[in-house]
């Protein structure tokens, strides 16, 4: 809700306690969790916008709940869940390669630097 993770989202699968700098959704049964992760993942800019104070910015509980979330039938949340994971196991196999890459680029040049 403040600092430096203000905005940030995520999914949490177990029961849990949090202090006053987190703000839960429970999600009802017309709403897919996952869903509205990746719906908030796309609003990340636009709530941290909506941040209130000046030295350190704050959203608050408020700004949360005034959030307009889209609710397509439950088989669209999850045609467009399956569509989110598929683009980010993507994402997951090209950081792999790219790292692989740097990795072999700092071979190249310990290779060099033997010469």
């Amino acid at each position: 809700m403040y600092g430096a993770t203000a905005g940030q989202v995520g999914i949490l699968r177990v029961e849990a306690s949090t202090n006053q700098a987190i703000c839960g959704i429970i999600p009802n049964n017309k709403l897919i969790s996952e869903f509205l992760y990746y719906y908030l993942e796309t609003q990340i800019t636009e709530i941290k916008n909506k941040r209130l104070g000046a030295a350190q910015p704050n959203l608050t509980q408020g700004i949360i709940q005034d959030l307009q979330i889209p609710l397509p039938p439950l088989e669209i949340q999850q045609e467009i869940i399956e569509k989110m994971n598929e683009k980010n196991e993507y994402i997951k196999l090209t950081e792999q390669l790219i790292n692989r890459q740097k990795l072999e680029m700092q071979k190249i040049i310990f290779a060099l630097w033997k010469i």
